[in-house]
């Protein structure tokens, strides 16, 4: 499953009111999905990142590169969220 597939199902949810639109969308995106992409995708769907934080400021957003080649990553791609949630937390830490 690419990306570009979460992002659509993502924009026809946002373009309906119908709550039977919105399940059908999610329901087909995730009967696309294969067993390891659906937590992802529901984190995505969600809001949620999986990794936590990505620790991306403005400052590096105004650097923007020039669009590369016409690809959507995969999602079996994106980053897994840390093995221990403890692995980020005390002292020193912020969080997410």
């Amino acid at each position: 499953m690419l990306l570009t597939d979460v992002v659509a199902a993502s924009a026809a949810v946002a373009a309906t009111r119908s709550r039977t639109a919105k399940a059908a969308a999610i329901a087909g995106l995730l009967r696309q999905a294969s067993p390891e992409e659906v937590p992802p995708v529901t984190a995505w769907l969600a809001g949620e990142l999986r990794q936590g934080r990505l620790g991306v400021g403005w400052r590096t957003l105004t650097a923007v590169l020039p669009p590369g080649p016409d690809v959507s990553p995969g999602v079996d791609t994106s980053p897994a969220p840390p093995p221990d949630p403890g692995l980020s937390a005390g002292p020193g830490t912020s969080p997410a």
